[in-house]
């Protein structure tokens, strides 16, 4: 299947009073078609594995667009860049984990991002750090996505924020003191 094929299936699937209802839970882009996760799913399957496909999906910056380059990229293909590139245009809670349970989880760099990725301040890098950690039992086990109270407060400002919060403290009892050292540190600086 053709770029211009995608996108005109797409555009054929898109639900506009479902695209203004996703904008009320933070899920935004530069163009939303509003289809559901199951269509492009399905759609997903027609096309089949197609590296250079996603790559032009991806750049068309059409939400949806993106969801399915996640779902048809080849993972051994994927590359270090390409993961941090991809991450920087996450420009919604959704995105992000569909991103990281369709393709990022399943790369060699999963491991080596999410530690790199432990250490950056924005809100973005932790929800795909936590994304990853809730999909590999081998992040989990580390001290990756550890933070210490008091080195949050971005993290903890927007639409998910208490998520991640939440996603941290699910996953192992060590965990839970720290999202409750990150709750208490949100509450403090008027979040919640």
């Amino acid at each position: 299947m053709q770029y211009q094929e995608v996108i005109n299936q797409l555009q054929a699937l898109a639900k506009p009073e479902a695209a203004e209802g996703m904008a009320r839970f933070g899920i935004k882009g530069q163009t939303v078609y509003g289809i559901s996760i199951p269509e492009l799913r399905n759609l997903a399957k027609q096309i089949g594995a197609n590296s250079e496909l996603a790559h032009q999906l991806w750049s068309s910056g059409i939400h949806e667009a993106r969801i399915l380059a996640s779902l048809i990229e080849v993972p051994a293909r994927v590359t270090e860049a390409q993961m941090g590139q991809w991450a920087q245009d996450f420009d919604s809670w959704d995105l992000c984990d569909q991103c990281c349970g369709n393709l990022f989880d399943k790369t060699p760099w999963a491991y080596a991002k999410a530690v790199e990725w432990s250490a950056r301040p924005e809100a973005e890098a932790a929800r795909v750090l936590v994304e990853l950690a809730r999909r590999d039992p081998e992040i989990q086990q580390h001290e990756v996505g550890r933070k210490p109270r008091g080195c949050v407060p971005r993290l903890v400002r927007g639409k998910g924020s208490f998520e991640v919060v939440h996603a941290l403290g699910a996953q192992a009892p060590p965990r839970n003191r720290d999202s409750v050292g990150i709750a208490v540190d949100a509450k403090h600086l008027g979040a919640g």
